[in-house]
């Protein structure tokens, strides 16, 4: 087979999971390789499909604990406890929800 190399550019259509999502491939090129002077492209463009698959991602609420005097005990902070996030994703917002107002213990869920 002849030996050629291409670069180019690909990006999904959107950033949400899903299944036969098209990929859209811009400035596509013979790069390089020992066969790339016997090749010209009629499109430095394209379009492919590929998946999307959901990353698991467990965040667990922090535990608190304050003397009671009748208002609600809330903690809004967490951890991850499993999973990450990918290359330059980011957590845009957590919010944790629930308060304890009666004496005694809860679970954080």
């Amino acid at each position: 087979g002849d030996d050629l190399e291409f670069s180019y550019d690909a990006a999904f259509e959107d950033e949400n999971v899903g299944n036969d999502k098209d990929v859209n491939f811009t400035n596509i090129a013979i790069s390089g390789g020992a066969d790339a002077d016997n090749y010209t492209l009629d499109s430095n463009t394209g379009t492919a499909t590929a998946n999307i698959t959901a990353r698991f991602l467990e965040i667990t609420a922090e535990s608190d604990s304050k003397e009671y005097d009748g208002t609600a005990l809330t903690n809004a902070g967490y951890t991850v406890s499993d999973g990450s996030v990918v290359g330059t994703e980011t957590l845009d917002a957590v919010t944790v929800t629930g308060s304890q107002t009666d004496v005694g213990t809860s679970d954080n869920v």
